[in-house]
């Protein structure tokens, strides 16, 4: 998990039969799920897509449903990246080890629950906004990218 998404490139595959067989459906990922972790880098969180539906997860990880007429799942997941929801979250941690939270302390988090329209407005800007940095970030890599090539093509000659 890295800035509210899922990587999958370290992911590791089951049979069909070994996961009908040995998992809980609690592990069984479904569609605006919010993962949260609880053990290690505690706190941090991810958003569920379509295309991760029915994947599994492991013990260390906390699978958040939210009440959909109350909390709209995108704005919970971008609460969860604020520094307030992290701090809740540190406060609560226990281990010298390893740091971890209970599911207790999860479901303890205070979450400031606006109006469903002024949650999904909030939603809208914070997308506009990663939309914006996302092609700011991928204007700089192709601009740096080109340079690379060139001085590469300007010492060929």
């Amino acid at each position: 998990m890295k800035n509210g998404s899922i990587s999958i490139d370290d992911a590791v595959y089951v049979s069909e039969d070994f996961a009908t067989i040995n998992i809980s459906n609690k592990a069984i990922l479904q569609n605006e799920n919010i993962l949260i972790s609880r053990v290690g880098t505690i706190g941090k969180s991810a958003f569920v897509t379509k295309e991760l539906e029915g994947s599994v997860t492991n013990q260390h990880i906390t699978i958040i449903q939210v009440d959909k007429n109350k909390l709209l799942p995108e704005y919970f997941n971008f609460y969860m990246q604020t520094p307030w929801a992290i701090e809740q979250l540190e406060q609560k941690a226990t281990g010298a080890a390893q740091q971890f939270i209970r599911l207790k302390d999860i479901k303890e988090l205070k979450v400031p629950v606006p109006e469903l329209e002024e949650q999904q407005a909030i939603v809208s800007d914070i997308s506009k906004q990663l939309q914006l940095n996302s092609d700011k970030e991928l204007q700089e890599e192709i601009i740096s990218f080109t340079k690379k090539l060139l001085q590469q093509d300007s010492t060929r000659h």
